[in-house]
Parts: C-alpha cells; structure tokens; sequence
C-alpha cells in the first residue's frame, strides 16, 4: 500500500522532457487521489494518497542543508521529499518488472545497497516503531540472500557505505548488531571483519553442561552473546594435544575439558570475538588454531 518514487533533483532538471503533472497521471489510475500536505511546508505536496489506503511518495537525496523543505522534480512536475542516505540507495539501480499484466517495466535499487540502507535507516527510527523491526527483518533475509548468491555485491556495497564516513559506519554496525546471530555472522564473514566491531558485544558462560559428541568427535558446550545462545565445541584433537586427554576415552576427555574449563571457556571467547567468522552461529575450537593463536 505504499510506493516511492525516486529521482535526483539535478537528473529531473537534465531531463528536459517532462511527464503529465503527477496527479493528473495518479487520478488516470484512481480518481480519489489527493495530494497531501508535506510537513514541513503545508503548502506542497510530496505524497498522494488515495481512498483504501494508497500511498505514493516522491523522494530525492537531500543537499546536506539539513532542512527538510520539498524540492522540485520538473521531469515528474511535482514536489519531493528529500531524504538522508537516499543518493547511497538509488545510485546504479537495476532492471525490474512489475508483474501486472503483460509486466511493467521499472528500475529498482539494486539489492546491496537496499539491504545496507535498511540496516542505517533502522538506527534512525524510535526504538519500537513498526518499521524499525520491518526494516531490519527485510536487511536480515536479503543480507542472508546476498552472501549466498551475490556475495561480491555485498561487499562492494558495504565498503562503499562504510567509507563515507563515521556516522554512516555507526549505523550499519549498529544495526547489523540487532540482526538474528545466524545473519549476522553470515555478513561479518563475507565482509571479512570480526564479532568484535559490534557494540557491546561479549561471549559469556553460566556455567553451562558439557557433553561429548560422538558423531564429530568433540566436546560442547554453551555461551551467551547479545542476549542469544552460542554453541560452543572444542575439538578431539585440541583436548588431546593441549589439555592432556591423549589416550583416554569419552569420560577421561570430559574430566580434561572440566578441569580446564575456565581457560577453554576464555580461549573460546577470544575466538568468538577477535578471529574472522569461520561458523555462522557457533564456534569450534581446533587444535590449528590454538598453535597459531598462543604458540602452544
């Protein structure tokens, strides 16, 4: 029940050509459209809205004076909203089709930047807003898509958003911290940067049971980060060359792993937060990464 529509001011004014006044294209489609007064000045209209619910808003990226006043977007000949991160989201968009009819032909963001722009745009709404949470559930499944099937697009994107700035980099860290721990250590992975970066971030235990499994042969155990599990496991190998378990069985490698517990929960932890993402959702610990890591 909402579109937007998107131009950059200074494309509208190259274009030269110019469409129908939008309204009277809008009331071809559905006569009750009216436009609505924008709130910043009452007496231009940046969005239409029609009985039912229909809402179409034009946007531009803003100019950095930080107003908030309507601009102009002659091609279309009407007014537009301009807003912050906008430029990021509609530059290099791609081919879509609409499916309605025999399809109708549009340019939509390409998804990269969709998905990075919804993780800062869900910073800058209020904490309980509905479309705070839809913003970061849209980010969270396209994210999980992307570093499947498009991971180079993925990364391209984020590291041109996170180098325009400080604030920008803020945002997208922020809201990648809110993300589902499976999603979130999928995007950390592709973009090559540790669990550290997130804000408040730690790995802790509660002195939680540990089990053997048989079927991979290793110990586990569980922790706790941003308030979600994290499956924990150290290998076979690593209790048998580091904590004095070689030779002995299923109960001789629990005892090991009991008697140094506090030591293995705290190299887990130096995994979880500092080493690059070998795991979404959990970790392992293995006898490699214990030699490179303390030289043991």
């Amino acid at each position: 029940m909402d579109i937007d529509i998107a131009q950059f001011t200074n494309v509208s004014i190259a274009i030269g050509d110019r469409t129908a006044p939008v309204l009277e294209v809008l009331k071809k489609v559905n006569k009750s459209f009216r436009p609505a007064s924008n709130v910043v000045d009452g007496r231009r209209a940046t969005s239409y809205s029609a009985t039912g619910g229909l809402r179409v808003d034009f946007l531009t990226p803003d100019d950095h004076t930080k107003t908030g006043r309507p601009r102009k977007l002659p091609a279309l000949q009407t007014d537009a909203q301009p807003l912050h991160f906008l430029d990021f989201l509609i530059r290099d968009p791609e081919p879509a089709v609409v499916l309605h009819g025999a399809g109708i032909y549009v340019h939509v963001p390409a998804p990269a930047r969709y998905a990075v722009h919804k993780l800062i745009i869900s910073r800058r709404r209020p904490e309980g807003f509905a479309k705070r949470d839809k913003d970061l559930h849209q980010a969270e499944v396209l994210l999980a898509a992307l570093a499947e099937k498009r991971p180079h697009d993925l990364k391209s994107a984020w590291e041109e958003a996170y180098e325009c700035g400080p604030k920008w980099r803020q945002l997208m860290i922020e809201g990648l911290g809110l993300l589902e721990p499976l999603a979130r250590d999928v995007v950390l992975d592709n973009i090559g940067a540790p669990r550290s970066i997130l804000p408040g971030i730690d790995l802790s235990f509660d002195n939680p049971p540990a089990r053997y499994d048989f079927s991979r042969d290793i110990v586990t155990f569980v922790g706790k980060a941003l308030g979600s599990s994290v499956n924990c496991a150290i290998s076979r190998e690593a209790l048998d060359d580091h904590f004095g378990s070689d030779g002995l069985g299923q109960e001789g490698r629990l005892e090991a792993f009991l008697k140094n517990k506090s030591r293995i929960e705290a190299i887990a932890r130096a995994k979880y937060l500092s080493a690059p993402v070998e795991e979404p959702g959990s970790l392992l610990i293995r006898t490699t990464f214990l030699t490179t890591r303390f030289g043991e």
